[in-house]
Protein backbone atom coordinates (compact mmCIF):
# COMPACT_ATOMS: atom_id res chain seq x y z
CA UNK A 1 0.00 0.00 0.00
CA UNK A 2 1.09 3.47 0.11
CA UNK A 3 4.35 4.15 1.87
CA UNK A 4 4.79 1.17 2.74
CA UNK A 5 3.08 1.59 6.43
CA UNK A 6 0.65 -0.41 7.75
CA UNK A 7 -2.20 0.01 10.38
CA UNK A 8 -4.89 -1.98 12.11
CA UNK A 9 -8.24 -0.09 11.65
CA UNK A 10 -11.14 -2.10 12.96
CA UNK A 11 -9.08 -5.36 12.85
CA UNK A 12 -8.52 -4.14 9.15
CA UNK A 13 -5.01 -3.98 7.61
CA UNK A 14 -5.05 -0.48 5.94
CA UNK A 15 -2.72 2.10 5.07
CA UNK A 16 -1.54 4.74 7.78
CA UNK A 17 -2.67 7.54 5.48
CA UNK A 18 -6.08 5.89 4.66
CA UNK A 19 -6.87 4.91 8.66
CA UNK A 20 -6.40 8.41 9.82
CA UNK A 21 -8.60 9.72 6.98
CA UNK A 22 -11.11 7.36 7.87
CA UNK A 23 -11.12 8.60 11.76
CA UNK A 24 -10.92 12.28 10.39
CA UNK A 25 -14.01 11.35 8.70
CA UNK A 26 -15.91 9.74 11.38
CA UNK A 27 -15.26 12.36 13.72
CA UNK A 28 -16.30 15.34 11.06
CA UNK A 29 -19.61 13.08 10.85
CA UNK A 30 -19.95 13.03 15.00
CA UNK A 31 -19.39 16.56 15.01
CA UNK A 32 -21.43 17.76 12.12
CA UNK A 33 -24.53 15.22 14.37
CA UNK A 34 -23.96 17.14 17.45
CA UNK A 35 -23.89 20.46 15.62
CA UNK A 36 -27.16 19.71 13.91
CA UNK A 37 -28.96 18.00 17.27
CA UNK A 38 -27.83 21.63 19.17
CA UNK A 39 -29.83 23.39 16.26
CA UNK A 40 -32.88 21.39 16.52
CA UNK A 41 -32.77 22.43 19.99
CA UNK A 42 -32.16 26.40 19.70
CA UNK A 43 -34.98 26.03 16.87
CA UNK A 44 -37.48 24.22 19.98
CA UNK A 45 -36.38 27.33 22.33
CA UNK A 46 -36.56 30.04 19.76
CA UNK A 47 -40.04 28.74 19.12
CA UNK A 48 -40.90 28.15 22.41
CA UNK A 49 -39.91 31.97 23.70
CA UNK A 50 -41.53 33.47 20.60
CA UNK A 51 -44.55 31.60 21.44
CA UNK A 52 -44.15 32.99 24.96
CA UNK A 53 -43.67 36.59 24.14
CA UNK A 54 -46.38 36.43 21.58
CA UNK A 55 -48.95 35.13 24.43
CA UNK A 56 -47.08 37.84 26.85
CA UNK A 57 -47.53 40.63 24.57
CA UNK A 58 -51.05 39.79 23.65
CA UNK A 59 -52.01 39.33 27.06
CA UNK A 60 -50.13 42.19 29.13
CA UNK A 61 -49.27 44.99 26.84
CA UNK A 62 -52.27 44.50 24.10
CA UNK A 63 -55.61 45.53 26.42
CA UNK A 64 -53.39 48.76 27.17
CA UNK A 65 -52.23 50.23 23.77
CA UNK A 66 -54.25 53.60 23.36
CA UNK A 67 -51.66 54.60 21.32
CA UNK A 68 -49.13 53.14 18.75
CA UNK A 69 -46.09 55.06 20.51
CA UNK A 70 -47.53 53.48 23.57
CA UNK A 71 -46.20 49.97 22.35
CA UNK A 72 -42.48 50.42 23.10
CA UNK A 73 -42.93 51.62 26.23
CA UNK A 74 -44.99 49.07 27.69
CA UNK A 75 -42.86 46.65 26.10
CA UNK A 76 -39.74 47.50 27.86
CA UNK A 77 -41.45 48.48 30.86
CA UNK A 78 -43.42 45.52 31.60
CA UNK A 79 -40.87 42.20 32.77
CA UNK A 80 -43.53 39.48 31.80
CA UNK A 81 -42.70 41.18 28.34
CA UNK A 82 -39.49 42.36 28.10
CA UNK A 83 -37.79 39.24 29.77
CA UNK A 84 -39.51 36.61 27.12
CA UNK A 85 -39.08 39.18 24.50
CA UNK A 86 -34.93 39.46 25.30
CA UNK A 87 -34.99 35.17 25.51
CA UNK A 88 -36.45 35.16 22.13
CA UNK A 89 -33.83 37.57 20.56
CA UNK A 90 -31.20 35.81 22.42
CA UNK A 91 -32.01 32.29 20.56
CA UNK A 92 -32.87 33.84 17.62
CA UNK A 93 -29.21 35.07 17.11
CA UNK A 94 -27.60 31.96 18.86
CA UNK A 95 -29.64 30.03 16.29
CA UNK A 96 -28.17 31.77 13.45
CA UNK A 97 -25.03 31.47 14.27
CA UNK A 98 -25.70 27.35 15.09
CA UNK A 99 -26.86 27.29 11.60
CA UNK A 100 -23.84 28.83 10.15
CA UNK A 101 -21.68 26.26 12.35
CA UNK A 102 -23.98 23.53 10.85
CA UNK A 103 -23.08 24.58 7.46
CA UNK A 104 -19.19 24.92 8.23
CA UNK A 105 -19.09 21.43 9.32
CA UNK A 106 -21.12 20.34 6.87
CA UNK A 107 -18.89 21.61 4.05
CA UNK A 108 -16.00 20.06 5.78
CA UNK A 109 -17.19 16.51 6.21
CA UNK A 110 -18.40 16.70 2.33
CA UNK A 111 -15.10 17.92 0.65
CA UNK A 112 -13.36 14.73 3.30
CA UNK A 113 -15.82 12.07 1.99
CA UNK A 114 -15.11 13.22 -1.19
CA UNK A 115 -11.47 12.93 -1.04
CA UNK A 116 -12.19 9.77 1.46
CA UNK A 117 -13.79 8.26 -1.70
CA UNK A 118 -11.28 9.30 -4.69
CA UNK A 119 -8.64 7.86 -2.34
CA UNK A 120 -10.20 4.13 -1.42
CA UNK A 121 -10.73 4.46 -5.30
CA UNK A 122 -7.42 5.01 -6.70
CA UNK A 123 -6.13 2.98 -3.42
CA UNK A 124 -7.53 0.20 -4.59
CA UNK A 125 -6.88 0.27 -8.21
CA UNK A 126 -3.03 0.15 -7.89
CA UNK A 127 -3.60 -2.83 -4.95
CA UNK A 128 -7.15 -4.58 -6.01
CA UNK A 129 -8.42 -5.79 -2.62
CA UNK A 130 -12.28 -5.03 -2.97
CA UNK A 131 -13.22 -7.39 0.07
CA UNK A 132 -11.01 -4.91 2.13
CA UNK A 133 -12.61 -1.94 0.63
CA UNK A 134 -16.18 -3.91 1.15
CA UNK A 135 -15.22 -4.62 4.79
CA UNK A 136 -14.06 -0.98 5.41
CA UNK A 137 -17.60 0.43 2.99
CA UNK A 138 -19.41 -1.97 5.83
CA UNK A 139 -17.61 -0.32 8.82
CA UNK A 140 -18.48 3.47 7.75
CA UNK A 141 -21.82 2.37 6.64
CA UNK A 142 -22.50 1.68 10.36
CA UNK A 143 -21.49 5.06 11.48
CA UNK A 144 -23.45 6.86 9.16
CA UNK A 145 -20.75 7.42 6.61
CA UNK A 146 -21.34 6.62 2.77
CA UNK A 147 -17.72 6.11 1.19
CA UNK A 148 -19.44 4.33 -1.82
CA UNK A 149 -19.94 7.47 -4.02
CA UNK A 150 -20.42 11.19 -3.98
CA UNK A 151 -24.01 11.80 -4.27
CA UNK A 152 -26.23 11.11 -1.16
Amino acid sequence: MEGGYLMSWHGLEVSEDTGRMLDELTKRKAKWDGAKNQLLLFCLIFAACSAFSFIAFQRFVSPMIKNPFDVLGLTIGDQRVYLPLLCSIASGFHTMQLTKKVNEYKLKYEVLRKEAITHLDTTWIANPKSELRDRVTEIMHKKGVNVNYYGK
